[in-house]
């Protein structure tokens, strides 16, 4: 794909969620020091913790507790949002074009099947 064809989207970090070793750990860092709240949390033991600083937003932070081993990264993925159906599928035969391996997935309501 060459410069003239990336596409020029309106790109949006939605939330990011992270591998952590002591969720409580991480929950009070992030509550006490930099102002998340918990919007809601996994009730299984060792359950993930959501957290947020917009309120218009159920989480932008998910702390994903691991146990050994630990995963080579402590990032479990970035979420991004786009502002229309056609900028998603832009962005996706962008993402296509190049050398990432996608894996599509969706939080809640399973969307109607695109072209």
């Amino acid at each position: 794909m060459t410069a003239a064809e990336k596409p020029t989207i309106c790109l949006f970090l939605s939330h990011f969620e992270l591998y952590v070793r002591d969720a409580a750990v991480m929950e009070e860092f992030y509550t006490r020091y930099l102002g998340f709240v918990v919007t809601d949390r996994d009730e299984a033991e060792n359950g993930m913790v959501f957290l947020s600083r917009n309120p218009r937003e159920h989480h932008q932070l998910v702390l994903n507790p691991t146990v050994d081993p630990a995963p080579q990264s402590p990032v479990d993925h970035f979420s991004f949002r786009v502002e229309t159906l056609a900028d998603l599928k832009m962005l996706h035969r962008s993402l296509k074009s190049g050398p990432a391996v996608l894996e599509t997935v969706s939080h809640g309501r399973q969307p109607r099947q695109a072209d």
